[in-house]
């Protein structure tokens, strides 16, 4: 529609209520071209009808097909349908027949079965009867054994007791020729002694009388020949007492030996009288004033308040938590501060292998979001030792510890110590783990062979020698390993006095 026209249905609009206003058409060349729109709009209009027309017969021949393609695959369908019937009804048939035929194969065999189990049965209760015979027989069998055996073990019993007696009693008469014999040994030994005592006097008296006849050949030269005369004699007699004392000397160890011999015999007796006895003598000590007084001094319980207030720490670590928190966090810094590089590098690291986790690919698969505990970077960094606390273990190593002190490739133990031990003075080596309080003490015993030790270790203003500190600790390491039998022994009369049970034993 045109300008004009508009203008129209305006002037049109404003009489409302059916009233209208009469124009008189006025021929111009404004009315011309108004034919002409119309005429334009009129092909326009029977052209779209013809498309409309073109349209709705190609949409009814489309409707034709697919109604024409759903009978056809309805009638398909209905064949295949018709099919699938008649094959069910055939195995419908087949699984009856197949049903009759294992129910009745099913009823022979249970028959069957049911037969068999009767003859198993029956079959069951005559073996259990046997089996019931042949348990009474064994029952019987095993009495009669038994009986013959507790008569074999009381006939062995009577043998063994009485050979047991004749050993005892025997035993008891060897003691007693033992004992005699000892005495009889100790007193040849008393005679024996007493003669070497009468011999070693004679000697004795007669190198005197030797010297005075020296003297006496010196000064008198009348009595020579008397002199030579009674020397003469006197070295006879020295050479039969020398051809005696092999002798007497072979006979002394023999009876030595006889008498260490019975001297061991003896103990061992006397040690099993003493432990048949030693209940009594705990008892004695325990009523004699000493023991009395040593059982009161253990009653008492230990008084904390008389002993000396450095003797013993009231505190648990001896050091107030701040202190300790304050070293321990000192020493971690400098830790770090030795190995800066390392830390930080690690760190960008760590940053560098979370940043790629919040990206995402434009492009992908959209899959649904998982949300992990992780949802940020600062939560990643504030909490990052849960999830990456083993990799932050690797950050630094003792092996790459580099002591500022040290210029060589080495690892320094101890630095700068310096003091003195002395004896009966108790002094305490106090420090944190790994300060080398044992290497110190493996140094100054001894027991440190490797490394290098630089100064000088002095004991008693002498400088110390590894050698015969060795040798030294070696002697005194045998000298209480033969005094362990000794303080054994004490131990266990000690316990056995005191009555002190098996706890307090293995406490000691």
């Amino acid at each position: 529609m045109t300008v004009g026209q508009e203008k129209n249905f305006t002037n049109l609009s404003k009489f409302p209520h059916g009233h209208s206003k009469k124009v008189h058409a006025k021929k111009s060349g404004r009315d011309s071209n108004r034919d002409i729109s119309v005429l334009v709009l009129i092909r326009t209009i029977r052209r779209l009808t013809k498309d409309k027309v073109q349209m709705a017969s190609e949409v009814s021949s489309m409707l034709r097909n697919q109604v024409a393609e759903r009978a056809s695959a309805k009638e398909e369908s209905n064949i295949l349908q018709a099919e699938l019937d008649l094959r069910t009804r055939r195995l419908e048939t087949e699984k009856n027949e197949l049903q009759s035929v294992l129910e009745k194969e099913l009823d022979r065999r249970s028959s069957n079965w049911s037969l068999k189990l009767e003859k198993y049965q029956i079959e069951q209760h005559r073996l259990r009867e046997r089996a019931r015979e042949l348990v009474e027989q064994n029952v019987s069998l095993q009495r009669e054994e038994n009986y013959l055996e507790k008569v074999k073990e009381l006939k062995s019993e009577n043998l063994l007791t009485t050979v047991l007696r004749e050993k005892l009693y025997s035993e008891e008469m060897d003691i007693k020729q033992l004992q005699a014999d000892l005495a009889a040994a100790v007193r040849g030994n008393d005679i024996l002694k007493c003669e070497v005592q009468n011999v070693l006097d004679a000697l004795f008296c007669a190198t005197p009388k030797l010297k005075y006849l020296e003297l006496q050949v010196l000064k008198k030269d009348e009595n020579i020949n008397q002199l030579t005369n009674d020397l003469q004699e006197c070295m006879k007699e020295l050479g039969v007492v020398k051809g005696i004392l092999p002798k007497v000397f072979q006979e002394r160890d023999f009876m030595w030996e006889e008498v260490k011999s019975y001297s061991e015999m003896n103990m061992l007796l006397n040690y099993e009288i003493n432990m048949l006895k030693r209940k009594e003598f705990a008892e004695a000590y325990k009523s004699f004033h000493v023991g009395e007084k040593l059982a009161n001094e253990l009653a008492t319980p230990y008084d904390e308040s008389k002993s000396h207030p450095a003797a013993l720490s009231t505190k648990k670590y001896c050091i107030g938590m701040k202190q300790m928190f304050k070293a321990c966090a000192e020493r971690e810094f400098l830790l770090m501060k030795r190995s800066a590089f390392v830390y930080i590098l690690k760190m960008f690291q760590i940053v560098q292998t979370v940043l790629p986790s919040r990206t995402s690919t434009p492009d992908g698969i959209g899959i649904v979001q998982i949300h992990w505990r992780w949802e940020s970077l600062a939560y990643n960094l504030d909490h990052l030792h849960r999830f990456y606390y083993l990799y932050f273990l690797e950050l630094y190593s003792l092996e790459e510890i580099k002591y500022q002190a040290s210029t060589e490739d080495r690892l320094v133990l101890l630095k700068g110590v310096s003091g003195d031990f002395r004896p009966v003075v108790l002094i305490a080596s106090m420090g944190v783990s790994g300060a080398g309080k044992t290497t110190l003490m493996d140094v100054l015993a001894g027991r440190k062979t490797g490394g290098y030790v630089n100064g000088d270790i002095k004991i008693a203003g002498y400088p110390k020698k590894q050698e015969t500190f060795v040798e030294k600790m070696k002697k005194r390491m045998r000298r209480t390993l033969k005094n362990v039998k000794i303080l054994d022994g004490f131990c266990n009369l000690f316990w056995d006095i005191f009555e002190i049970d098996n706890t307090m034993k293995l406490m000691s």
